[in-house]
């Protein structure tokens, strides 16, 4: 949930962790595909609707949880656009330094 909440690389997982970075991400692998994360999710729901403690009058959508149907549009040149001229803007949206999906940003541990 670290490296998801943070942006942080997997290889940049604190130490104070006590797991590999490698591990850590095995384990992240094995728990997705085992469909814990949406079990885990609707545990808590069920557990805080049944003391009334969920305001069902807005919601927020993720984008992190909303499939692209189309692929997405990240990356992708503009019409009359070169490819090289698509990656740029990408980067200029995301920011100096920063990779597609977080990857390459460093994280302090606090």
């Amino acid at each position: 949930m670290y490296v998801l909440t943070s942006g942080c690389a997997w290889r940049y997982l604190p130490e104070s962790f006590g797991i590999s970075p490698a591990t850590a991400h095995r384990r992240f692998t094995v728990w997705t595909e085992a469909g814990l994360w949406r079990r885990l999710h609707r545990a808590v729901l069920d557990e805080l609707g049944a003391r009334g403690e969920l305001d069902w009058t807005s919601a927020i959508v993720d984008a992190a949880s909303m499939r692209a149907k189309r692929g997405g549009l990240a990356g992708r040149p503009k019409p009359g656009r070169s490819g090289q001229e698509g990656q740029q803007a990408a980067r200029a949206v995301r920011g100096p330094g920063a990779a597609a999906g977080g990857r390459g940003l460093r994280c302090e541990s606090a």
